[in-house]
């Protein structure tokens, strides 16, 4: 049986109250406002933060170093 993580990455009907997800997303939107709350010149904990949020980057990854995250624009 799948878990309701597994069912919502599979874009199937899922519970979003199921505990695994409810942790996830408080701990998602906790990475959100460090970042948000980091100032500009702080590219290094900026990108620490991003990878930990995103869990991979890629070699080429680039970012608006001025930006502001929302937590409706991250995709799974």
């Amino acid at each position: 049986m799948k878990t309701e993580k597994e069912k919502m990455v599979a874009g199937e009907m899922y519970r979003p109250d199921d505990p695994e997800l409810v942790r996830a997303r408080t701990h998602a939107r906790k990475l959100v406002k460090m970042f948000n709350e980091t100032a500009e010149e702080e590219i290094e904990k900026r990108e620490k933060i991003l990878k930990e949020l995103l869990g991979a980057t890629g070699e080429k990854f680039t970012w608006n170093r001025i930006s502001v995250l929302n937590m409706d624009l991250i995709h799974v």
